[in-house]
């Protein structure tokens, strides 16, 4: 049995392993949380080398994007070439070759018309192949990356302007410390509403949920929400504020979505090689033995 397993610096509240047959193959799937101790998230690490088939790093990237430039968390990749053995994925595979399919699909079968429609991306130096699908589906886009990543009630319009001023900051940023961009830790729990203006403007909201959740208002009406990993507290949560629809970019594993980190190391973990070897028709290969499709919950 392969094992593929999730290292975060999230809360271990949401811990969970699966046993799932996947094209085919039988793979154990765990998600550990480390509550933000970067000190715990070493030692997982450490033990987990050349005991797991994969490891993947959850509450963090090591990369983000800005067009096409590609900056390293210095933090991240110091973390990254600890394990000697087993292999590390940060769910960038996923995001930049899978991600995309999920715009397409959604407006294929009818399910979501992005044509016109107001759409806010919370980060988009993380997601930067689905903000270039969105853009080019022709949706009326904001980026919010200063407001959800840095604090600032500020989102940008103009792919351009977003272009620029990234490609400023990033840099910057990617010399922090991961906890000053991203909640980890016990800050997953806690919802802080903030940023009214820019969840009302919109009508779909997509990117990763730790940051959509974590300043979302008790009111979300009519809203659809485009992100990964959800469990069913989440989805309570959602229903809660009236949302109209879920769609995740990750399939559900007994009753729970996994991260894009958890779903690249299992493509990795299927296709039998090194993450750095992967190419897109790797993952092609990989999504037609899972028979991938988005999952979609309509309240």
């Amino acid at each position: 049995m392969k094992r593929v397993v999730s290292v975060s610096l999230g809360t271990s509240l949401r811990n969970k392993a699966v046993e799932v047959e996947v094209g085919g193959k039988l793979l154990r799937v765990e998600r550990i949380g480390t509550d933000g101790d970067i000190a715990k998230f070493v030692r997982v690490v450490m033990e987990l080398d050349g005991n797991a088939d994969v490891i993947c790093f959850g509450g963090m990237n090591i990369y983000l994007y800005c067009g096409v430039r590609r900056y390293a968390f210095k933090q991240a990749l110091k973390l990254a070439s600890i394990p000697k053995v087993t292999p590390v994925v940060d769910g960038s595979g996923w995001k930049n070759h899978v991600e995309p399919l999920a715009v397409d699909w959604l407006r294929q079968n009818g399910i979501v018309s992005f044509c016109g429609k107001r759409v806010l991306i919370v980060s988009s130096v993380d997601r930067a192949a689905l903000s270039r699908a969105l853009y080019e589906a022709g949706c009326d886009l904001r980026f919010g990356d200063f407001a959800f990543c840095l604090g600032v009630n500020l989102s940008v319009r103009s792919w351009l302007l977003y272009l620029i001023l990234s490609n400023i900051f990033v840099p910057f940023v990617t010399k922090l410390p991961i906890r000053f961009v991203y909640p980890v830790g016990e800050r997953q729990e806690r919802i802080e509403p903030k940023f009214a203006n820019l969840y009302s403007w919109a009508e779909v909201i997509a990117g990763d949920f730790h940051l959509i959740r974590r300043h979302m208002p008790n009111d979300l009406s009519g809203k659809v929400i485009l992100t990964n990993t959800t469990t069913s507290g989440d989805i309570e949560e959602l229903r809660k504020r009236c949302v109209r629809m879920l769609v995740t970019t990750t399939p559900e594993f007994d009753g729970r979505t996994f991260g894009a980190n958890v779903m690249e190391g299992i493509i990795v973990a299927l296709i039998e090689k090194h993450p750095d070897l992967m190419r897109r028709e790797d993952y092609m290969h990989a999504l037609k033995l899972m028979r991938y499709q988005p999952h979609v919950v309509e309240f």
